[in-house]
């Protein structure tokens, strides 16, 4: 990588380093997973090399946590999350495992709802409160089909997708799988 510059490795999987594409002076530290060929890059917001190691090897603890505790690595919000839950689900639906008509009314759950209701937040901070506001704020700024009230059977459907997604992102280890245990419903 041409951008990086003053490489040093603290030890094998992880290295330190400056970047020649910003403006700053600030370290970085990169951490290789393990049994994956994937990394995860900090920025340790200091220029003082002592205080960047220092760093370095509490990110790099850190990272061990996570992977031995199963808590997420990496930060991603609802709307990313959910557009990988739609591709999977138009794979099933390609294989017949699902209707199309099924895909579709999820693709319309998440691009016309669930995203303007959480699609900034990250996966990993929608807790037991957003899930239990859902039905609140979505008769507030909805509409039901003739201009009405939002049926409160749209709105299960429409957290049943919700809860879809939050399963799909604790399958993939995206949030924690205890993450979802407390939720329910309607």
């Amino acid at each position: 990588m041409t951008f990086l510059i003053d490489v040093t490795e603290l030890k094998p999987g992880l290295i330190l380093f400056r970047r020649t594409d910003v403006q700053h002076r600030n370290w970085y530290c990169r951490i290789k997973l393990p049994r994956e060929d994937r990394y995860k890059t900090v920025s340790l917001k200091t220029a003082d090399i002592t205080q960047a190691k220092e760093y370095a090897f509490e990110q790099y603890a850190d990272l061990r946590f996570r992977i031995k505790h199963a808590v997420p690595i990496f930060n991603r919000s609802f709307s990313q999350v959910a557009k990988e839950f739609l591709v999977h689900q138009k794979e099933r639906s390609d294989a017949g495992e699902i209707s199309f008509h099924r895909w579709r009314v999820m693709d319309s759950h998440v691009r016309s709802q669930l995203n303007h209701y959480v699609g900034t937040t990250q996966i990993s901070l929608i807790g037991e409160d957003r899930w239990k506001s859902y039905p609140s704020w979505r008769h507030k700024n909805g509409k039901g089909r003739s201009g009405g009230r939002v049926s409160d059977g749209t709105i299960r459907d429409e957290m049943t997708t919700f809860r879809s997604i939050m399963a799909y992102a604790a399958m993939k280890v995206i949030v924690r799988p205890t993450h979802l245990a407390s939720r329910r419903q309607g």
